[in-house]
C-alpha cells in the first residue's frame, strides 16, 4: 500500500506518494528532483526530522499529512569583489554561529562579507 503526502515548500505545494513503510530517506528521494538530498531536512508536526534511516509512520507520518520545507540560500559577497558571491543554504533552525563556521570553512573572512537572505526556488 502506498500513501500520499502533501509537502508545503516556502509557500507552494507539492504532492508525493510513498510506500507505508517508506524511511525518511525514501521521500527524500522522491523529492530529490526538486530539492537536492545534502540540503533537504524535514519537518513534521514542528518537529525536525532528522534521521534518514526511520520510517515516517514512527514519526506517526500518515496518509494525507503534511510536510514543512523551509529552505533558505544566504549570498555572500566579498567587499571590493562584486563578482565573487557564493550562496550557502541553511535551514530557519541554524543559528548565526553555524553560519559563521560556513563562511569560515569556504575561506571568508567575516570582517569583509556581506550577507543576503533570499528563499530557496524551486526551478
Amino acid at each position: 500500500m502506498s500513501m500520499k503526502l502533501k509537502i508545503e515548500f516556502n509557500g507552494g505545494q507539492h504532492h508525493v506518494e510513498v510506500s507505508n513503510n517508506a524511511t525518511v530517506s525514501d521521500l527524500k528521494i522522491k523529492l530529490s528532483n526538486l530539492i537536492p538530498i545534502g540540503i533537504q531536512r524535514l519537518e513534521f508536526d514542528e518537529e525536525l526530522v532528522l534521521e534518514g534511516g526511520k520510517t515516517l509512520q514512527s514519526y506517526q507520518i500518515g496518509r494525507d499529512a503534511t510536510v514543512l520545507r523551509q529552505i533558505y540560500v544566504i549570498t555572500v559577497q566579498e567587499f571590493g569583489l562584486p563578482h565573487q558571491k557564493c550562496g550557502l543554504v541553511f535551514h530557519k533552525d541554524n543559528t548565526i554561529g553555524d553560519l559563521k563556521q560556513m563562511l569560515v570553512k569556504y575561506g571568508f573572512d567575516l570582517a569583509t562579507v556581506r550577507l543576503t537572505k533570499t528563499k530557496f526556488e524551486i526551478p
